[in-house]
């Protein structure tokens, strides 16, 4: 769903959309005919790019942490 929000509100005039994802959980375009209808797959998949970052990449390792901390500063603000 989060897909779907990307390309039809955040990106909706731009062409192609880079992701940006790590290799844990290789979800890959194939895994958009799980949640969408497969004419609606084609359109979402003609605009997507996925890269993948290596396993082992330190700074996106770092950037994941910081990421999560600044997370948890924020939901804990009353």
């Amino acid at each position: 769903m989060q897909i779907r929000e990307l390309l039809h509100v955040h990106y909706a005039q731009a062409k192609r959309i880079r992701l940006v994802m790590d290799n844990l959980n290789m979800d890959t375009i194939a895994s958009l005919y799980e949640a969408f209808l497969p004419s609606e797959v084609l359109s979402l998949a003609k605009r997507l790019e996925i890269h993948y970052i290596s396993k082992h990449d330190s700074s996106a390792n770092i950037a994941e942490i910081e990421l999560s901390a600044l997370t948890l500063q924020c939901l804990t603000r009353s």
